[in-house]
């Protein structure tokens, strides 16, 4: 094998005959991170192995990963390989992921419903009338802040009355969808009729009811890369966990845990990413580490 000396110094300094370079993560999109590949020979008493982690000579950004044993040649050199790794621009990957969701219970108020609630007399008998407030949507529920006046229609005395709370809605014998607040018996001459009505405030609810469960589902892994004496200084994303008020873990959102079911239910609606794991930091080459940090879409 002809060897050529560049220095002329017999190979009593170590001297690069070969250089090669790959990007492991190019196809992830990651076009920094590079592994170089230095061949290098030098004269067997005058070998000496460098320390991970040291700098390329040349190349800035790079660092020693990995030298191989020496390998005797003729002549008294010896021949070997030195990698050296630059840090990647770190990459997202998608695939599937196992992930137990939380369990939901409660109720969350959705959009206003405004204030274009109408009022609908229904006579049930001829006996009795009942009162209705008509909501301009259909929801299941609503929570609603509302008062009236009422008046006696003998002495003409007034009455006022505000309600507060989490109405069901039903379809009045009219086949309009709303709550009945008022019931007038025609024979009771001490009954008073509303003569008023004011909402104050109307909104939608939903309602939540599942237990716990896993799924397999599509996630999101965010990688990133760092140095060894950086592991201490970097931020672990935690993975998403419910918490009650008194900071006991728990497997159910609530209305009163952390994050509430307004919150989670934010967050549905967002399609936002929840890490499904707590960050992973493993070692990739020499003293360089990769952080993976795995997500999943709230549902």
């Amino acid at each position: 094998m002809a060897i050529y000396d560049s220095t002329g110094d017999g190979f009593s300094t170590p001297q690069v005959i070969a250089r090669r370079s790959e990007y492991p993560f190019w196809s992830e999109g990651d076009t920094q991170c590079r592994l170089i590949y230095d061949t290098i020979i030098v004269l067997e008493t005058a070998y000496q192995p460098l320390s991970l982690d040291t700098p390329h000579p040349t190349i800035a950004g790079a660092f020693l990963v990995e030298e191989t044993p020496p390998a005797s040649l003729e002549s008294g050199w010896v021949q070997y390989e030195r990698v050296y790794a630059t840090l990647g621009l770190g990459f997202i990957t998608y695939g599937a992921a196992n992930f137990e969701f939380s369990g939901v219970s409660g109720s969350v108020l959705g959009s206003d419903l405004g204030v274009a609630w109408s009022l609908d007399i229904v006579k049930e008998s001829s006996a009795v009338t009942t009162y209705w407030l008509v909501a301009p949507l259909t929801p299941q529920r609503a929570f609603v802040s509302f008062s009236y006046v009422a008046k006696n229609i003998y002495d003409s005395t007034t009455y006022t009355s505000t309600q507060t709370g989490l109405r069901s809605l039903s379809l009045n014998k009219n086949g309009k969808t709303g709550f009945s607040f008022f019931n007038v018996i025609n024979s009771d001459s001490k009954t008073l009729r509303p003569v008023s009505f004011t909402i104050a405030v109307a909104k939608a609810a939903e309602f939540y009811n599942r237990s716990p469960k896993n799924e397999t589902v599509w996630a999101k892994t965010e990688t990133s890369f760092l140095r060894e004496f950086q592991i201490n200084d970097y931020t672990i994303i935690n993975k998403f966990r419910v918490y009650t008020a008194t900071g006991t873990e728990t497997t159910t959102i609530t209305t009163t845990t952390l994050p509430s079911i307004t919150e989670y239910s934010q967050k549905i609606q967002n399609r936002e990413w929840i890490p499904a794991q707590d960050t992973i930091i493993t070692r990739w080459k020499g003293r360089i580490y990769r952080a993976d940090t795995t997500y999943v879409q709230a549902k």
